[in-house]
C-alpha cells in the first residue's frame, strides 16, 4: 500500500525517480530504482547496488554512503541488512546494531531473526541485537541405550563476556563506512622504519597532544597520516566548553589536535609515488573502558581489516588528487615542520608508545590536565556516534550443572574419561567407560599409546550416547607437595581445550583423582569448580559444562563449593 502518494517515473533504464501527486520532482530520475516499500514508513531508492531510504515526507534517512546491499523491513527500529557478502542488523538512521558478522539472516518472525554466523554456527538474533545460538539436539542411541535422567543437583548460569565478539566487532567496525567522520592529516620526515613500525591491522595511541590539520594539500614529507576520526579538538570552535577553553589556552597550537590517549586501528599502509600514507580510524572511547573492564591487552590485538574496505580505496584516491595540488602555505612553515614532525604512536624522541591509558601531560599544568581530561571522556562519548557497547558487547550464556548419575549414559557431545597414563581401561570410572563403549574403544586407546599426566587425548564414543570420549589423566594424591593441584587443573582445561577445538557444545566431567587416587574431594571439587568457571568466562570454551557424580555425597561437596564462590 503507498502511503506517501508518491508516484514512482522513469526516464529509461538507471532513471527513475518520484513525483508527488502534483507532479512536483521529491527524487530526481537518477536511480536504478525504487522499492516502493512504506509499510515501516521508509521508501527504499537503489542506485548502483546500494540502498538508500527517505521518509514519507521525502527527507533522507539513510543515504547511499552507508553502503548498504540489501535492506529489509524495519521491526522494532531495527532491519536486516546486507554489505557485500555479509550480514548484520541496523536502526532506522542505517546505524548497525550488530557487527556485520552472519552469513545469512532470514527475515523476521515474532521480532526474532534466524541467523547464521560467518563460522556456521545457528542462532537467533532479536531486534535489540542479542544473539543466542541454538542448542544442539544430542540423540541418544535408542539401539543400545533407553532415555536416561540424571538426578539434578544444582544449574548454575554464567554470563560470561564475549571476547569473541568483541574481537570480531572490533574488526568490523574499523573496517566500516564512515561517511559521518572527518578527515585529518600529519605529515612527517621523521627517521622511522614506517614498514615495521605500522603493519595493518595494528592498534595505537598518540601518546602525545598532537596537532593534525585538514587543510593540508599536496604532501611534501615522506610520511602522511590520513586520519579518519568523528572527534578531532579545535581551539576556537564555539561549541567547546568553557572548562575545555581555559584548558586550551595554555597550548600554543592553531587547529585541530588529538587528546594523548586518542587510539587509532592502521587500515593500511600504501605507497604512492614514494609518498608513504598510513591510513588510520580513530577507535571509540567506550571499546577502551569496556577493554579495561573486561581486562583485554587492547594493545596486543591485531585487527582482521577487509581489504575490500572502501578506506583504502577513499585514502588512496584522496593521496593521488592532491600530488597535483598546490602546496598549502603551513606544509613548509618552520612551524608546521615542527609541530608535525612526531608520528603518530611515538614519543617525541621517537619510542614506540605504550597502549596503556596515560595519566599524565608535560604540556598542560595539574589543573588544566584535569579539565582537559575530563571533556576528553564526555566529549568522546558525545562525539562516538557510532560507539554502542551493545555493538562490541555480548554475553556468551552458560551453563554448569552439577547431578548423581551414570556418566556412561549422558547424552551429551562428550563425556571425560578419568583414565591412567596407559589408557588401556582400570577400575572406576576408567573401566565403566571402557565396558559401556565396547571392545573398538580400547583399539584405538591403543593407538595413543598412553597419555602423560594432566593431559588429555580424544576418541570416538563408539556405543556410548555420547559422540567423543576426551581421556585425562589425573594426578595420584602424595601430600600436595609434587604439584598435584596444578596437575589436577591442567586435567580440565586440556580437556576442555579439545572440546573447544572441536566445537563441542556440551561436555561432561567425572569427579577426577577423587576415586583410588585418593585425592581429597573438597579440595579436588574446589580445582574443579574454579577451572571450569575460568575457562567460561575467558571463553576458553563456550559450551554447557555438567559434573557428573556417582554418589550424592560428592554432589553436595560440588554443591556446597559452588555456592561459597557465588558467595
Amino acid at each position: 500500500m503507498n502511503k506517501s502518494g508518491y508516484i514512482i517515473i522513469s526516464q529509461g533504464e538507471h532513471k527513475v525517480g518520484l513525483q508527488d501527486a502534483k507532479g512536483r520532482a521529491i527524487l530526481p530520475c537518477v536511480y536504478d530504482k525504487i522499492l516502493d516499500y512504506d509499510d515501516d514508513g521508509y521508501i527504499r531508492v537503489l542506485k548502483g547496488g546500494v540502498y538508500g531510504t527517505i521518509d514519507l515526507k521525502g527527507n533522507w534517512v539513510i543515504p547511499h554512503t552507508v553502503g548498504i546491499t540489501h535492506l529489509g523491513v524495519f521491526h522494532e527500529g531495527t532491519a536486516r541488512a546486507r554489505k557485500g557478502n555479509n550480514w548484520g542488523l541496523v536502526d532506522e538512521e542505517g546505524n548497525e546494531m550488530t557487527p556485520f558478522i552472519y552469513k545469512n539472516i532470514e527475515a523476521c518472525h515474532n521480532n526474532t531473526y534466524e541467523v547464521t554466523t560467518l563460522k556456521g554456527v545457528y542462532g537467533t538474533l532479536t531486534t535489540d541485537g542479542k544473539f543466542t545460538k541454538f542448542k544442539k539436539q544430542t540423540k541418544t542411541k535408542s539401539k543400545s541405550r533407553n532415555h536416561y535422567e540424571s538426578k539434578l543437583i544444582a544449574t548454575h548460569e554464567l554470563s560470561c563476556f564475549d571476547y569473541q565478539w568483541f574481537y570480531d566487532s572490533l574488526s568490523q567496525w574499523i573496517g566500516s563506512t564512515c561517511s559521518s567522520d572527518s578527515i585529518y592529516y600529519r605529515d612527517t620526515d621523521a627517521p622511522i622504519d614506517v614498514e615495521k613500525a605500522y603493519k595493518k591491522g595494528m592498534l595505537l595511541r598518540a601518546g602525545n597532544i598532537l596537532q593534525v590539520t585538514n587543510k593540508l594539500r599536496r604532501p611534501v614529507h615522506k610520511l602522511r597520516f590520513y586520519i579518519v576520526s568523528q572527534r578531532m579538538y579545535n581551539k576556537n570552535a564555539e561549541s567547546n566548553s568553557d572548562n575545555l577553553r581555559k584548558a586550551f589556552e595554555e597550548l600554543d597550537y592553531k587547529e585541530y589536535f588529538m587528546h594523548y590517549n586518542t587510539c587509532f586501528a592502521v587500515v593500511d599502509v600504501q605507497k604512492i609515488r614514494s609518498k608513504i600514507q598510513v591510513v588510520l580510524r580513530e577507535i571509540p572511547y567506550g571499546v577502551l573502558t569496556l577493554a579495561e573492564k573486561y581486562h583485554i591487552n587492547i594493545g596486543n590485538i591485531v585487527a582482521k581489516v577487509d581489504s575490500k574496505c572502501g578506506l583504502y580505496r577513499d585514502a588512496k584516491h584522496d593521496m593521488e588528487k592532491k600530488f597535483d595540488a598546490m602546496v598549502h602555505g603551513n606544509s613548509l612553515s618552520d612551524y608546521w615542520n615542527e609541530a608535525m614532525y612526531q608520528p603518530i604512536g611515538y614519543t617525541k624522541d621517537l619510542k614506540k608508545v605504550k597502549f596503556e591509558r596515560q595519566d599524565y601531560c608535560e604540556e598542560l599544568s595539574d589543573e588544566a590536565k584535569k579539565l582537559f581530561d575530563s571533556c576528553h571522556t564526555i566529549l568522546s562519548q558525545y562525539y562516538n556516534i557510532a560507539w554502542k557497547e551493545k555493538y562490541f558487547f555480548h554475553l556468551q550464556p552458560n551453563v554448569l550443572k552439577i547431578v548423581v548419575g551414570d556418566i556412561t549414559q549422558l547424552s551429551v557431545d562428550a563425556v571425560v574419561n578419568a583414565a591412567n597414563t596407559s589408557l588401556l581401561g582400570g577400575t572406576g570410572v576408567d573401566g565403566a567407560i571402557h565396558k559401556a563403549a565396547g571392545e573398538e574403544l580400547l583399539h584405538a586407546c591403543q593407538l595413543h599409546r598412553g597419555c602423560p599426566t594432566g593431559h588429555s587425548k580424544v576418541t570416538k564414543g563408539y556405543r556410548l550416547p555420547s559422540k567423543w570420549i576426551i581421556h585425562t589423566v589425573g594426578p595420584i594424591w602424595r601430600g600436595g607437595n609434587y604439584h598435584e593441584d596444578h596437575l589436577l587443573a591442567a586435567c580440565y582445561k586440556s580437556a576442555l581445550r579439545i572440546a573447544t577445538r572441536k566445537q563441542l557444545e556440551s561436555i561432561a566431567f567425572p569427579c577426577i583423582s577423587t576415586g583410588v587416587y585418593e585425592f581429597p574431594r573438597e579440595r579436588a571439587a574446589n580445582i574443579a569448580l574454579r577451572t571450569i568457571i575460568n575457562c567460561l568466562k575467558k571463553n576458553h570454551y563456550k559450551g554447557d559444562v555438567i559434573i557428573c557424580c556417582y554418589t550424592e555425597e560428592d554432589a553436595k561437596i560440588y554443591f556446597d563449593c559452588l555456592n561459597e564462590m557465588d558467595d
